[in-house]
């Protein structure tokens, strides 16, 4: 990979929950995200701010909303934010590689840009793979259709060491991983419009698209109260699961929402007890947080969508 000869611009996005996140809707169509998503990390590899560099804001894709991230070519951008350095964090967004487009890298490294563990390489436009630099190996693979929106999360284990690659729900391979307390924080991630084949060194000028991207520890703001328990299977699912509800409550509220704090379902339960629920949701693919609560307690899981 490229290695980082200049100075990198800093900056500190919006953070709530221990969650940074960008959909790209509050731009307009041909922005620079140097300039218009400054105040929610956006910068420029250089340093610089509005150059051929900067990634930018495109309306031709997009998963929700009007709006997608774009890199190709000279493009060069970066989202940085305070580094994580411990717990399970997971990084995820909607991809996708026009047809014919040779690819692009997305590098994951800490907010200066300095150690760059992994990243998410697109090989032509039918091929992801993510590797980990430590060992020069791959964590996962998986072939992809062009003009097709595809999920990408990387869930790192930085206490545990490792790192998981999962495509549209499914997982793709775990490998060992550098991120963690004693080693790199994950603060930061370079869109590079160029496709990278970090086995042979071949770079060529590529182009993909971007949106709906979370960095989150997927255990903030969860408490799992004494006196409700749920199961979701199956999980990850197509939209149609069964809730387990193995206790009893009164009266309690249940909401779905996305990674980006959008409540995509919500109902009111009441006398609950012991039972199965099954749900058939129209949802993109990602990952969502189930919460169901009532007046004394709340319980939240996940549900992965592929």
């Amino acid at each position: 990979m490229k290695k980082l000869l200049l100075s990198v611009a800093f900056f500190i996005p919006f953070i709530y929950s221990s969650q940074v996140s960008e959909d790209f809707d509050s731009y307009a169509d041909g922005d620079m995200l140097s300039v218009a998503g400054a105040s929610n990390g956006w910068g420029e590899w250089s340093g610089g701010s509005g150059t051929t560099e900067s990634c930018s804001v495109s309306s031709v894709y997009s998963v929700s909303g009007a709006n997608s991230g774009k890199s190709m070519g000279g493009n060069n951008g970066l989202w940085t934010w305070t580094d994580f350095t411990t717990g399970t964090v997971t990084f995820s967004m909607n991809i996708l590689v026009p047809a014919g487009s040779e690819g692009g890298t997305i590098a994951l490294g800490d907010a200066e840009m300095n150690d760059q563990p992994h990243s998410i390489n697109l090989l032509g436009d039918d091929q992801i793979i993510a590797i980990d630099y430590a060992t020069q190996s791959i964590i996962g693979s998986a072939t992809i259709t062009p003009e097709m929106w595809i999920n990408v999360s990387l869930i790192i284990d930085m206490d545990n060491a490792t790192s998981e690659f999962i495509i549209d729900g499914n997982s793709v391979g775990i490998s060992t991983t550098s991120f963690g307390p004693s080693n790199v924080g994950f603060g930061g991630i370079n869109f590079w419009g160029t496709s990278f084949n970090p086995f042979t060194g071949v770079q060529t000028s590529g182009e993909y698209y971007f949106d709906d991207l979370f960095v989150t520890d997927p255990s903030a703001g969860i408490v799992e109260g004494s006196s409700i328990s749920l199961n979701i299977a199956p999980n990850p699912s197509n939209g149609k699961f069964a809730i387990d509800f193995n206790d009893s409550f009164d009266d309690a509220a249940m909401t779905i929402t996305n990674m980006m704090g959008s409540v995509v379902y919500s109902e009111a339960l009441s006398s609950v007890s012991n039972s199965t629920q099954n749900f058939d949701l129209d949802l993109n693919s990602g990952v969502y947080l189930v919460k169901v609560s009532d007046d004394s307690n709340e319980f939240t899981t996940r549900v992965v969508i592929k």
